[in-house]
């Protein structure tokens, strides 16, 4: 083991040790994986590791925090300025993704006053996982969008970080090889002020824990693993907004779909009918909302400023002029998401509220490349009770678009949830929409 190739094989080795315990074992080049079976050293300290994880109870890593940890490590071994890690800080203000470790962002936070405090006011905002994202998104591309999500002065206090010139405070986070350094430190940190660099001794972040940061270096090392470069760009898509090609959606993309509909048609059911209850059809182009009740047909007319009905049991069809306040009261019901979503925005999701892909069912109007979600929530209003609630969303992958929703409701006296409302979603061409309003008869 003390040969100059060993060493370099002992090396190669040590930053596949994770993906060797663990499900993706697959990933580890078979000249390592066979080192690793044979390797004595190798087995003392992937036997380290795992004592580790019996001890803080973290045997697993999630996908996500896995590949978190790596962009952060991308960054090892280059000048870092706040401008570097800007992005990483929403991410890391989300509970589940906060990194109790030094890491070459971690340091630079540590050092730079300003990074540290907008860490501290991104927390405290509390905003969704989804809104984090966005924000992430904002610090990649030096732009705010996706501001319908945001509150006034949420948007307000994003603007003021993005505008934010770097601090003048540059960090470099820098990897020793352990085998090779007989204190067994496996990184330095160098720390500058403008033009005037220094070497630091690491100091104990606010984010670190000191048995972290001080754990023998052999039992850190699992967490070096090769990268190809510094994807600060990513985090935004890799943990909250997929792309298409991986077929995955957020509820963020299917609000988005919404805005963008020019003509729409719901039927809703009640969950012990197959007869509908109501039909409704919007068409922004043509200005029109046309609702069907049993055999009630009433039509808003924005355009004209007419609302205009047959009640299906009187020969004349009745016409109103619509006033100022009525239009404005219409105009509000045509507007995205049509009452199709829980919520008016994402931005309203409550905290807790959990977002799952599901498997899509065997029948109905789904098909095998329509994808189904589901959101749960606890809803808790003042002098009752909180309610459990699920939302099922069947989506189309390619438009990200809601074609079928269920919802269902828990109270506290009942065991199972209950289906109350499904709705089927159709998006109609304009001369589709013409045919529905002339057979209506309005």
């Amino acid at each position: 083991m003390n040969g100059p190739e060993t060493e370099s094989i002992c090396q190669k080795s040590m930053i596949y040790y994770y993906d060797y315990l663990s499900r993706e074992k697959g990933l580890v080049p078979d000249d390592v994986s066979a080192h690793i079976a044979a390797c004595a050293y190798c087995q003392q300290e992937l036997h380290a590791i795992q004592q580790i994880d019996l001890e803080s109870d973290t045997t697993t890593f999630t996908s996500q925090q896995t590949s978190h940890l790596e962009l952060h490590f991308a960054l090892a071994n280059q000048p870092i300025k706040c401008s570097t890690i800007k992005a990483f800080l929403p991410v890391m203000a989300i509970p589940e993704q906060q990194v109790t470790i030094p890491t070459p962002v971690t340091t630079h936070i540590n050092y730079c006053t300003p990074c540290r405090e907008e860490l501290k006011r991104l927390i405290e905002m509390d905003l969704s996982v989804l809104q984090y994202g966005y924000v992430s998104q904002m610090f990649s591309d030096h732009t705010v969008s996706n501001a319908e999500t945001f509150s006034a002065s949420q948007i307000q206090a994003v603007s003021e970080m993005l505008e934010r010139p770097n601090s003048g405070i540059t960090t470099c986070f820098r990897l020793k090889d352990p085998l090779k350094n007989e204190a067994g430190e496996t990184f330095e940190v160098e720390v500058s002020t403008e033009k005037t660099p220094r070497t630091a001794t690491p100091r104990l972040s606010p984010i670190a824990s000191p048995e972290k940061l001080h754990a023998p270096a052999a039992k850190r090392r699992w967490l070096l693993r090769p990268l190809a470069a510094a994807a600060v760009l990513m985090i935004a898509a890799l943990l909250f907004l997929p792309s298409p090609s991986l077929q995955a959606t957020d509820i963020g993309q299917i609000y988005e779909a919404l805005k963008n509909v020019t003509h729409i048609a719901m039927v809703q059911y009640d969950a012990d009918s197959p007869d509908p209850i109501q039909q409704t059809w919007v068409s922004h182009p043509l200005g029109v909302k046309l609702i069907k009740t049993a055999d009630s047909f009433t039509r808003w007319d924005i355009t004209n400023k007419t609302q205009t009905t047959d009640d299906g049991r009187t020969p004349q069809v009745q016409s109103a002029t619509l006033t100022p306040a009525a239009m404005k009261a219409v105009a509000k019901t045509m507007e995205s998401p049509y009452g199709l979503l829980p919520f008016k925005n994402a931005s309203e999701l409550p905290p807790g509220a959990m977002w799952e892909k599901t498997q899509s069912p065997q029948n109905g109007p789904e098909s095998e490349t329509t994808e189904v979600y589901n959101l749960f929530w606890t809803q808790q209003t003042a002098g009752s009770d909180p309610v459990d609630h699920q939302w099922q969303c069947s989506v189309d992958p390619a438009t990200k678009q809601p074609l079928k929703i269920k919802m269902w409701q828990k109270h506290p006296a009942t065991q199972d949830y209950e289906l109350t409302t499904v709705i089927e979603i159709s998006y109609p061409t304009q001369t589709q929409m013409r045919v529905i309003l002339a057979q209506s008869g309005l």
